[in-house]
């Protein structure tokens, strides 16, 4: 399993312009909850 794959193709990612928003609501979120895993759903539960 570990030889006989394809090389996988190259991948061009560029940053969607809300991201940096986002990390820091998670930046903030995290500043309340020291040391601790935070599970968070999404989406349609």
């Amino acid at each position: 399993m570990k030889t006989g794959w394809a090389e996988p193709a190259e991948q061009h990612l560029t940053q969607q312009e809300n991201a940096p928003y986002h990390a820091a609501r998670r930046t903030a979120l995290a500043k309340n909850f020291p040391g601790e895993t935070l599970i968070i759903p999404t989406g349609v539960l």
